[in-house]
């Protein structure tokens, strides 16, 4: 993963960021991993499904389904990723709930 990510990467982690509170974007390569250790903590079993991608331009879109399971709870449904490149590094991620929300982003 650090290979593909450019070293001052950002992600904004969508819901998960509303699940474990964090505001900020995930910044560097040592922001990946505390992106990692939040996927861990807030849940117990995840299974993302990658169904579609779309490319635009620098950007691409990538769709799919997401189970995740915590203490508790199961959360399952669609999630959409745009992955933005530059010198075939990946620059960005946004996380999104659904395909059309990542749409009108790239609109």
């Amino acid at each position: 993963m650090l290979a593909l990510a450019d070293p001052r990467i950002s992600v904004v982690a969508g819901h998960l960021a509303e699940r474990t509170g964090r505001r900020d974007p995930y910044h560097g390569h040592d922001g990946l991993g505390e992106l990692l250790d939040d996927v861990t903590k807030a849940s117990t079993e995840l299974e993302v499904t990658p169904q579609e991608s779309l490319h635009a331009g620098r950007a691409v879109l990538v769709t799919g389904t997401l189970s995740a399971r915590s203490e508790g709870a199961t959360l399952t449904g669609s999630v959409a990723w745009i992955y933005r490149m530059r010198r075939r590094k990946v620059v960005s991620i946004e996380i999104f709930r659904c395909r059309d929300d990542a749409l009108s982003t790239l609109a």
